[in-house]
């Protein structure tokens, strides 16, 4: 016996992708007096860039995109944070840390 109704034979499916959420880690330190590297740890997503702020109110975008970030010459206490993004789940800021010359 033959389908008697073959205009219904098609299945239509949609395909969900879910990311994790974003998460901004934690950051770490090496420094050496006015220098140093921080390195972005525990995060999930990718790194949009780093901040940083001489009074955690104004923030100013560095330009560096990886999990570590190198600054030389620091002259005042100033805070730096990084923005990580995973997926199309909405960007989230790490803990910023104080580093203080």
């Amino acid at each position: 016996m033959g389908d008697i109704n073959t205009s219904n034979n098609t299945i239509h499916a949609t395909v969900v992708v879910n990311s994790a959420l974003s998460a901004g880690g934690t950051i770490s330190a090496v420094t050496d007096g006015s220098s140093g590297t921080l390195t972005l740890n525990d995060h999930t997503g990718s790194v949009l860039r780093w901040e940083e702020s001489p009074d955690n109110q104004r923030w100013f975008v560095l330009g560096n995109q990886g999990n570590a970030l190198t600054y030389i010459g620091l002259n005042e206490t100033t805070s730096f944070r990084a923005r990580v993004k995973n997926g199309s789940c909405p960007e989230v800021l790490s803990e910023p840390i104080q580093m203080t010359p």
